[in-house]
Formats: C-alpha cells, sequence, structure tokens
C-alpha cells in the first residue's frame, strides 16, 4: 500500500518516549499521522506528515489545532493514549464529524466525583464517598464514612495521590498529598473521600466498538506498600487472543505487566 493510501490519524500528545514509543511505532507502521504536541518531532518522518504546536492538555487549543490540520489534510481519526488530552480529543473529534465517544462521557469518566452521582442515581452499587475541598470537609466526610477511609484527587489516575487514611491524625497530610497531585493537573474536580475496601484490586480491561463493549482482560493489580496504592504491576488471569471472538479466553500462567 502506498503512504498516500493510508488513513490519516491525528494523534495529541505522543507521550514520552520510554513509555510509550512502542505505541507511536504500532501507529505509524499502519498509519499516516499527523501530530499536536509541544514541539515538533526530533526528527522527520514519512509517517508523521504534518504537526500542529500546541499544549495537548489544553482542550480549547486542541481543537483549534484539529481544525487547522483538517484544513490541510483529510483526517481519518483523532487518537490519544494520554488520558490527560482525552477530553480535547474526544471535542476535536465531534467537531471534525469524526467517530469517537461523547466528550461529556469522556469527561464525566475524568471526574470520579461525577461518575460515583451517575452511579447513585442509576442505582449502581459503589463504594459510599464525598467530594470535598479542605481538610475540614475530608474531615466530616471521614467522620461520615468511618475510617478507614481512602482520600484521592478526582480527576487524576493511575493511583496519583491515592492515600489510605487509617485515623484523623492522618488526614492533614493525606489531604496536603492529594491536594498538591491534584493541582498538577489542568482540571479541578476537587478530592475524592471513598470508604476503605480490603482486598485484591480487579480490573476489567474493555475496548468500545460503534456501542458495543468487548472485554479483553481480567486482571489483578499488584501494589506496593500502605498507606498508598501504587501500581507496580499488572497480573492477567484471563486474556482474550487477539482477534478471537468473545468466548475464547486464555488463562497464561500469571502473565505480567510491570
Amino acid at each position: 500500500m502506498h503512504d498516500s493510501d493510508r488513513k490519516l490519524i491525528i494523534l495529541v500528545g505522543r507521550g514520552d518516549p520510554v513509555y510509550r514509543g512502542y505505541a507511536l511505532d504500532a501507529l505509524t507502521s499502519r498509519h499516516r499521522v499527523a501530530l499536536i504536541d509541544h514541539t515538533a518531532p526530533a526528527r522527520p518522518s514519512s509517517r508523521i506528515v504534518d504537526h500542529e504546536a500546541a499544549d495537548p492538555h489544553d482542550p480549547t487549543r486542541v481543537r483549534a489545532a484539529a481544525r487547522a490540520l483538517a484544513r490541510r489534510h483529510p483526517v481519518d481519526g483523532v487518537l490519544t493514549w494520554d488520558e490527560f488530552a482525552t477530553v480535547g480529543s474526544a471535542e476535536a473529534a465531534r467537531d471534525l464529524g469524526l467517530p469517537g465517544p461523547r466528550p461529556e462521557a469522556v469527561a464525566t469518566c475524568r471526574d470520579k466525583a461525577a461518575a460515583r452521582a451517575r452511579f447513585d442515581a442509576r442505582q449502581v452499587p459503589s463504594t459510599p464517598w464525598a467530594r470535598v475541598n479542605t481538610v475540614e470537609q475530608a474531615g466530616e466526610a471521614a467522620r461520615r464514612i468511618g475510617f478507614p477511609v481512602v482520600l484521592k484527587p478526582a480527576a487524576a489516575g493511575g493511583s496519583f495521590g491515592v492515600r489510605k487514611v487509617d485515623t484523623a491524625r492522618d488526614l492533614a497530610a493525606a489531604h496536603a498529598f492529594a491536594a498538591e497531585a491534584a493541582a498538577r493537573g489542568r482540571e479541578d474536580a476537587g478530592l475524592l473521600v471513598e470508604s476503605y475496601l480490603s482486598g485484591p484490586e480487579v480490573s476489567v480491561e474493555i475496548a468500545s466498538d460503534h456501542g458495543r463493549h468487548h472485554v479483553l482482560a481480567l486482571t489483578h493489580k499488584s501494589l506496593g506498600a500502605e498507606p498508598y496504592f501504587e501500581e507496580t504491576g499488572i497480573w492477567c488471569t484471563a486474556c482474550r487472543t487477539p482477534g478471537s471472538p468473545p468466548s475464547v479466553w486464555r488463562s497464561p500462567p500469571w502473565t505480567r505487566w510491570a
């Protein structure tokens, strides 16, 4: 296939090459890429055909950059693997009339308190929770919910800023820890206080396509020492073989991604 016949994808934020280089290699092996990022690629590439300089975490600038690229190229899709760029990417796809998740749904997924409120409204079982801003509010919520609790940013991921709080004496330090993590992002969703649930952490990995949701893997998370929840690995106990029908699963002997 000639390069000009390949679909052109707008990529919002290429990320750290150490951690995301494999994803960019996979994308450029199949498609041409127009990049939205702070800076242009260090080396010219036949597969990265264009670039617009913009902060990938600023939805307004991402939308403007995507429109500029679309004026120069026919665009087939918008993609990001940076969770802080998901809202802007969804909005850019909608602006260009391209397939993608609804920006409102993505914004709700980015705000754990908003997601919890949706669960409650639809009577989906969830742990007791409260959105807070100040340490005094956190204390009131923790006493109402009952110690131990978990304090976390409402809009971060990867257990960033998450801390277990066993007693009221630990609240001030935990609040400062979570608030500092929350302040690093653009999203101002406050903090979340949740009831602490002991036991293993399990994750269900899902890919959605045209309204259909496909379970790809059931995983157990390996965590660091308390009071933090740093993810140190993912153990796959049931995984779909790529391209296999939903009924075909494999259970490797504790396949691990670190």
